[in-house]
């Protein structure tokens, strides 16, 4: 019976290898999966054709138009007017507008100054803004800011992305550890039941002492509950897991319960984080959110000059020639005698508004540029953290790995003493609660070094090229 005994005291390696599994979920796999449909990876293309279309709507304002207008009025049988204009107009990049069209007129009480003949008028003109408009105008400034909202909108969608791959991964190593954790303390309740059965049967056999079977009663229930806990831990993990998981057609996924995940990760992955890790302030210099705010700023610039055109005065000339058309020939007769011109002038006495304005503007500005001076700073700061705890979670892991093999040899000499005559049942369970609370350690700690590889690549912004 003592032999018995023996084989069931002498699990520490047991404890140490992973309970095979018939399907596992890989690491890089999972990501693949998350990268090919994740509904979040399609809304990051929504973003860049929503610039797209803010683009084409800016370029919309240069578009050339078409228009007419038809006015008529009759009255106790007379027509006192009626008025006929249609025509084409052509804006231009540099504050210069083309149009032609024509004009024919006709009434018993019209207007003298808008009589035309009776084939009526063609005319083709421009109209020059020399003040206010001239640099810069309202339609300019939104295409400008549109070009480069086409930037901010890749650096959007970058960050993004690199959000929703960050917490994919955090949520996978999260799940790693409840479920290795889970995985293991069910091993351990299954032979801490052997052994109590075969303790038991040795008592009864009067071989053992019937405390001992107390003894490891009480050190199976604590098994229980710990495996409870864990349960719970692994089932809640496997569900957020499930929030990434996703096949085409927007569907959710929901993860087999025989799917297990890996320890597994590829070396290429640490070899350019160390790489990366060289190059902090150049890597944080063009992050995606400094690329982002930089792009802001330079679309606040031109809203500046925007404004500060406001404060020149409205100066527009506008000049046509006219002609009337004979037949089909539009141009028979033309004279350079035959025009029509205009001038707007217009300015505010005082320009409060306007100067004003200019002064908000400046001042967002300066805002935007401060913010931006802190966040470099803010980041650089956060990817050296991010790297400082990546590398001690490393030496921590590493140590701690060994700890645990030490802690397993001290159990297989504590059931060697026992097994021998030379120990207790206390003393055994003593060493088999050091070893579970460690092995449930090194799995979370195993998962925190790899979470902290992952978060050091979302300081980065580098999670979309992994």
């Amino acid at each position: 019976m003592q032999k018995v005994v023996l084989l069931l005291f002498c699990f520490g390696a047991f404890f140490m290898k992973a309970q095979n599994q018939s399907d596992t979920l890989f690491f890089e796999d999972f990501m693949k999966i998350v990268k090919a449909h994740h509904p979040f990876m399609q809304r990051s293309k929504i973003i860049t054709l929503q610039a797209d279309a803010n683009l084409m709507f800016a370029k919309g304002n240069f578009d050339p138009k078409v228009f007419a207008d038809l006015s008529q009025k009759y009255f106790d049988g007379d027509q006192y007017y009626s008025l006929i204009n249609t025509g084409v107009s052509i804006p231009t990049w540099f504050g210069l507008s083309f149009y032609s069209g024509y004009d024919q007129t006709d009434g018993s009480y019209l207007n003298p100054q808008f009589r035309t003949p009776e084939n009526g008028l063609v005319y083709a003109g421009a109209q020059l803004t020399l003040g206010q408009g001239l640099l810069i105008d309202k339609r300019r400034a939104d295409l400008k800011q549109a070009k480069l909202f086409n930037q901010i909108a890749e650096q959007e969608r970058v960050l993004l992305v690199n959000q929703l791959l960050s917490d994919a991964a955090e949520s996978y190593w999260n799940w790693y550890a409840a479920h290795s954790s889970y995985d293991f303390i069910q091993q351990a309740y299954q032979v801490a039941s052997l052994r109590f059965e075969a303790v038991k049967k040795s008592a009864s056999f009067g071989e053992r002492a019937s405390i001992d079977t107390l003894e490891l009663s009480i050190q199976l229930q604590n098994l229980l509950l710990v495996q409870q806990d864990l349960q719970l831990q692994e089932q809640n993990c496997r569900l957020e897991l499930g929030l990434f998981l996703w096949a085409d057609g927007n569907i959710p996924v929901e993860l087999n319960l025989g799917v297990a995940p890996s320890a597994k990760s590829t070396t290429d992955i640490q070899q350019k984080l160390m790489s990366l890790s060289l190059q902090v302030e150049d890597i944080v210099s063009k992050h995606p959110e400094i690329q982002r705010d930089m792009t802001r700023l330079d679309q606040q610039q031109i809203e500046v000059r925007l404004r500060q055109e406001m404060l020149k005065p409205i100066l527009n000339l506008k000049y046509n020639a006219i002609n009337e058309p004979i037949g089909n020939n539009l141009v028979a007769n033309y004279s350079l005698q035959n025009y029509t011109w205009g001038l707007d002038f217009e300015i505010p006495i005082l320009l409060r508004k306007e100067r004003a304005q200019v002064n908000l503007a400046k001042l967002r500005l300066e805002d935007m540029s401060l913010t931006l001076d802190y966040k470099r700073q803010l980041l650089l700061v956060k990817a050296n953290a991010s790297i400082n705890q990546w590398r001690i979670t490393q030496q921590q892991y590493e140590l701690y790995d060994k700890n645990v093999q030490d802690i397993s040899r001290l159990l297989d000499a504590e059931n060697t003493r026992f097994n021998n005559g030379e120990s207790s049942v206390f003393l055994v369970n003593t060493r088999e609660t050091n070893l579970v609370n460690a092995q449930i350690k090194l799995f979370e700690l195993y998962s925190k070094s790899q979470k902290a590889i992952f978060k050091t690549y979302f300081s980065f912004a580098q999670m979309e090229a992994l």
